[in-house]
């Protein structure tokens, strides 16, 4: 089997592609590792920096699922893991108003 040579157009779009990839991972790995420290210190912000990262993990892969992949048991497990943070919220909050 013979393999074709790529064109400069084709390298291009795919070197664009992975820097669009890349990036978002670098995103992720430094949001993720900010949130887990809050959220191990317990601290407030961290709930914060770790509900911005779950939602910008689900727009990206809801609106881009070209450049990530679409998986749907994914967006299904972050959506659920959000829904349940929020009502643990709810709940804790109403056992202890203010």
């Amino acid at each position: 089997m013979r393999r074709r040579p790529v064109s400069v157009t084709e390298f291009a779009g795919y070197k664009r592609r992975a820097d669009e990839l890349l990036s978002e991972v670098e995103q992720d790995a430094v949001i993720d590792l900010v949130a887990a420290v809050g959220l191990w210190l317990a601290a407030a912000w961290g709930a914060v920096i770790w509900l911005t990262a779950v939602a910008s993990m689900l727009a990206l892969e809801i609106f881009f699922p070209q450049v990530f992949g679409a998986s749907l048991l994914f967006v299904a497990l972050e959506g659920a893991l959000l829904a349940l943070y929020l009502w643990l919220a709810l709940k804790s909050a109403q056992e202890h108003p203010l």
